[in-house]
């Protein structure tokens, strides 16, 4: 992360089955405000499982890449 030049977009399952999403995502968000990262970052937590990804999460994505990405390159 300390190379990332970019905005960071975290999105993780509270109830993972697969693997520690949430609990890595945290972490990764501890770690970006701690050094003070100097872009953009979200983390977008799921209540439930991986499969919980819905419209309404989608659209929390869209925002996201909308307002750091999309406006940047147009």
């Amino acid at each position: 992360m300390e190379t990332t030049n970019g905005p960071i977009l975290l999105v993780s399952a509270e109830q993972d089955e697969i693997w520690p999403s949430h609990a890595m995502a945290n972490k990764i968000t501890e770690s970006l405000e701690q050094a003070q990262f100097s872009h953009p970052y979200q983390h977008i937590a799921l209540p439930g499982g991986h499969y919980s990804f819905n419209r309404e999460t989608q659209n929390q994505v869209n925002q996201f890449l909308t307002k750091t990405l999309v406006n940047q390159c147009q």
